[in-house]
């Protein structure tokens, strides 16, 4: 399955590159809601998509929450659930129940692991915490560290660690912390290459239910101000936030389990992705000479297998503007104003080149492109029958023929 992708052959090799710079642990962490363990479909889908991560020579790091079943097995003890501020106030009473649950979904992953053949295990006690309010909270924890050694010493005997959310404090109590702080907490002792967090939304959709492909703080502000981003998903992209605002990763992916294998081993990708971005210029038809025509020439040139760019190609009276990465000049967007005049009175573009370097892709630059130029005007483009890409391309038109 891997090995019909694109670009599996140098995303493998950026991996291989990764562990080896920073250690077996670091390749990825991957964040899974008790939602998509009480999902088999996504369920099995995560266990396979994982089994063949582990079977490639790569060993993801699994932090699980359990927030259904908890919300399930306080209802059956008959223990009230409230919540404060997004953190369910948690009783001693609560809390043993809590650490059964959460102990159930652990094994639940582990076991599902296991029917492939992939080794894994359960750690409880991983996640360092301190309580953040008992008067307030009752037995709910802040994380104030995270034991790597634990965690290393599995992932070096190739086995899949998989950490419960719960944290323990110094002197042995067990305190109830949210999954999606956990699960950052680990991404900060670990570094990875990746992090993936898990849902069954497939990443943050707009007001009208659609997929969006990539989100920068800039354009989460502006869904918060509009109250699409919201509960659950807002916490898990204020995290998201707050890893890349530390420069711990360069970017967070919200995605399905069914589309991670796509997620990690194509340029593309599938889900969501939360990056600080790229700062894009922008060269209307007339200031198109104080771009640097030679590093976009290189670009274009390197991204279509050396294949020559016309000499006169920047002197064509038919481009109407230029997107650049500001920069490292890493991705350029050419358009051009379209032959047909019903388009064209349409205000209308047509993409005519797309071009992103080998460093850039994977980190959502060529969708930032067309996004950014599709907010102003509509867009266009054509593909070759067997561009491999063509399947992509149909999923994020609004037509195609």
């Amino acid at each position: 399955l891997v090995a019909a992708m694109p670009e599996a052959e140098y995303n493998l090799g950026v991996f291989d590159t990764y562990v080896e710079d920073h250690g077996a642990a670091a390749f990825a962490v991957f964040k899974v809601g008790g939602g998509i363990v009480d999902e088999p479909d996504n369920l099995s889908a995560f266990a396979e998509s994982t089994a063949e991560v582990r079977r490639l020579g790569f060993t993801p790091v699994i932090v699980h929450g359990g927030g259904p079943q908890i919300d399930a097995a306080l209802e059956d003890a008959g223990i009230k659930s409230q919540r404060v501020e997004g953190l369910r106030v948690t009783t001693k009473e609560g809390l043993e129940v809590t650490e059964r649950v959460l102990l159930k979904v652990g094994q639940t992953i582990v076991d599902s692991l296991w029917n492939r053949d992939i080794e894994s295990e359960t750690l409880m006690g991983v996640i360092d915490a301190e309580p953040i309010d008992r008067a307030t909270y009752g037995e709910v924890g802040r994380v104030t560290g995270v034991n790597i050694d634990r965690i290393a010493d599995v992932v070096k005997w190739g086995s899949i660690p998989v950490v419960s959310c719960l944290g323990k404090t110094p002197s042995g109590n067990t305190l109830n912390v949210n999954a999606d702080d956990s699960a950052a907490a680990v991404v900060r002792a670990l570094r990875p290459l990746k992090y993936v967090s898990m849902t069954s939304t497939g990443g943050v959709r707009s007001g009208d239910g659609s997929l969006m492909r990539v989100l920068t703080p800039e354009i989460i502000a502006g869904l918060k101000g509009d109250g699409v981003v919201n509960g659950g998903m807002q916490k898990k992209v204020d995290e998201a936030l707050g890893l890349l605002g530390e420069g711990v990763v360069k970017d967070v992916v919200i995605v399905d389990p069914k589309h991670l294998l796509s997620e990690l081993f194509t340029h593309e990708g599938y889900g969501t992705l939360i990056t600080n971005g790229e700062t894009l210029r922008e060269y209307g038809r007339e200031d198109i000479g104080g771009a640097d025509r030679a590093k976009i020439r290189r670009l274009i040139e390197s991204a279509f297998d050396g294949k020559r760019l016309p000499d006169d190609y920047f002197d064509r009276t038919d481009i109407s503007r230029l997107l650049i990465t500001s920069q490292r000049y890493d991705g350029v967007g050419i358009f051009t104003v379209p032959e047909d005049e019903v388009l064209a009175g349409a205000d209308i573009e047509y993409l005519d080149k797309l071009a992103v370097s080998d460093v850039a892709r994977g980190r959502g630059v060529a969708q930032q492109i067309v996004e950014t130029a599709a907010r102003e005007k509509g867009i266009f483009w054509r593909c070759s029958p067997d561009n491999p890409y063509r399947r992509k391309y149909e999923e994020n038109a609004d037509g195609w023929e």
